[in-house]
């Protein structure tokens, strides 16, 4: 039968690549330290067996020093594991995190949904059920090793008695790992399932109430909880079981070992009954350490599901970080050519020609569902064509990649919840004089009080108007002197007076915008009029084209210039 190919996952190498590799090494030094309180009852014995009638002053407090130095150093130890553990976890959590949101910000195909359940739930199960495992398992397997080393040393025949013992703890995990790992892989599929439902539920929370459907969503969502936690209920009653078979093994592990011990006392007078409970203790001790490998091990089969759900994710070789430092430069021609695309073999386009020229304003016209949302994209460079190319033309030389160039501009911009300068600036570097002189620009240098720059955003711009929203999207487009800007739709839930107040302050820019618009009164805004029909586009000169704008168009050298000062 030929293989399966491998999912894609994220695994130990993983982790390591995420955080810097001294604390690894920190945090092998302290496990070593921690590991030997699985030896601190029965060292404490030892030293107790030593003391007698005779024992003076000095050797109790010796035994008392001796004692408290133990537990200081092994408990400092533990301590300090745990401050390099959170401090590993903490690191690649946020790594992982960051990663996640970069494959977001470029990928064209990943939800808000999807993303908010891998940062919100899905990177604290990693943290808890795997990263955090992977740590904290080789201390339970040192605190393991150590004291099946010290049994073997003190009766060889006991001590493997002993450890064969603690090792029958493994059984019941042995058999019931596979239906642990699939509760674990249900349970997660359950909760991404009512995390969607509530979002979605929350998200029309005004639908819901203005049609007075309250009691149908709460029984909707009612039933996904409860199946969310029927999920994780079984999940744990599983785990609890595996843990309830192991006690009546226990009990053999305890019983036998030591009766052998206290038989074999008439042939070897080295083992005594104080030797016997040191062994026992120790013995106790081992077996909690194998119950902790068994949870950890069922903790990391747990998170099989989701940790494939963060490889098909990562794995994507995405360009991350495509933001360019500096814009693209002038170019003389927008150029698109013999361009196709298609959804669900249904096609849109069908070798599409057109090329506007720099500085054109264009109207880009349609009936909804042909495509014109779908044609933007593919000028952001956001979507592929399925055949053809667009491209810049400057002079002889073709300009594939000029996704730096392209503002888009919709009509809901989204407004961070930040000063109007972090707004406009989204972390680069200008002087705030031409920030300001960028806000005189739009025209909202004096509606936003006596200090703009650090009037703060609130509900995601509900303290400012539509039109204003609007103002400050296309402030990030001059200030990052964007050559080419996209307006989808932009004054559609705009009064009259507001849309056309916009309409001419964008259309007097020394740039070429390309606008989309059902609704549109005056056609001598645009030089150039796009139409898309049957599949394709047809382009227009308009006779009708006036350059001059009530409000003057904005000089050009200012637009290319009053940006830069950094």
């Amino acid at each position: 039968m030929p293989t399966q190919p491998e999912l894609p996952t994220i695994g130990v190498k993983d982790l390591f690549k995420r955080v810097h590799k001294t604390k690894f090494i920190y945090l092998a030094v302290v496990t070593v330290i921690n590991s030997f309180i699985s030896l601190t009852f029965a060292l404490i014995t030892t030293w107790a067996s030593q003391m007698g009638k005779t024992s003076t002053t000095s050797d109790v407090l010796l035994f008392c020093a001796k004692g408290l130095e133990l537990y200081l150093v092994v408990y400092l130890g533990l301590y300090l594991t745990e401050i390099v553990t959170n401090s590993i976890l903490k690191e690649a959590c946020v790594s992982l995190e960051m990663d996640c949101m970069r494959h977001y910000l470029n990928s064209t195909t990943m939800s808000e949904d999807e993303i908010v359940s891998l940062v919100s739930q899905d990177v604290r199960m990693i943290r808890e059920s795997f990263y955090g495992p992977i740590l904290t398992l080789p201390t339970y397997i040192l605190r393991a090793v150590i004291p099946i080393g010290y049994l073997l040393m003190q009766n060889i025949w006991v001590g493997l008695c002993f450890t064969i013992g603690a090792l029958l703890m493994m059984i019941p995990q042995h058999f019931m790992s596979h239906q642990i790992a699939a509760l674990g892989n249900g349970f997660s599929n359950q909760r991404e399932v009512s995390l969607a439902a509530a979002i979605d539920v929350a998200k029309g929370r005004s639908t819901i109430n203005n049609n007075q459907a309250q009691p149908f969503f709460m029984s909707f969502l009612t039933k996904k909880f409860t199946a969310t936690e029927s999920s994780e209920q079984l999940l744990h009653n599983r785990q609890a079981l595996m843990f309830s078979l192991s006690g009546p093994l226990k009990g053999i592990a305890d019983v036998v070992p030591f009766a052998i011990g206290i038989y074999l006392m008439h042939l070897n007078p080295a083992i005594t009954i104080i030797l016997l409970v040191a062994m026992l203790g120790t013995a106790d001790t081992l077996k909690g350490q194998f119950q902790q490998i068994i949870y950890l091990s069922g903790d990391l089969l747990e998170t099989k599901e989701v940790r494939h759900k963060f490889g098909r994710v990562l794995t994507p070789n995405i360009e991350l970080n495509r933001i360019a430092s500096e814009p693209t430069t002038q170019f003389d021609q927008l150029v698109v050519t013999n361009v196709s695309k298609q959804f669900d073999d249904q096609p849109l386009f069908t070798a599409v020609n057109f090329r506007i020229s720099a500085n054109d304003k264009v109207l880009l016209t349609g009936e909804s569902g042909t495509g014109k949302s779908t044609l933007l994209d593919l000028l952001m460079q956001n979507q592929t064509p399925d055949s053809g190319q667009i491209y810049l033309l400057n002079g002889d030389q073709q300009i594939a990649d000029f996704h730096n160039a392209v503002a888009l501009i919709s009509q809901r911009p989204h407004i961070f919840n930040l000063s109007i300068r972090d707004n406009i600036l989204l972390g680069k570097s200008y002087s705030d004089a031409a920030v300001l002189n960028v806000l005189k620009k739009v025209r909202l240098d004096t509606q936003l009080g006596a200090d703009p720059l650090n009037f703060e955003i609130t509900g995601n711009g509900a303290n400012i108007s539509g039109g204003q929203q609007i103002k400050l999207e296309i402030a990030r487009a001059l200030i990052n002197q964007k050559q080419l800007i996209l307006a989808d739709e932009i004054t559609a839930n705009l009064d009259q007076p507001t849309a056309k107040m916009i309409r001419d302050l964008l259309l007097t820019l020394p740039v070429t915008v390309i606008e989309v618009a059902h609704h549109y009164s005056d056609l001598s805004y645009y030089n150039l009029i796009l139409h898309i029909e049957n599949h394709s586009v047809t382009s227009t000169k308009n006779n009708g084209y006036s350059p001059t704008i009530t409000v003057g168009k904005i000089d050009e050298a200012a637009y290319q210039n009053g940006s830069q000062a950094r």
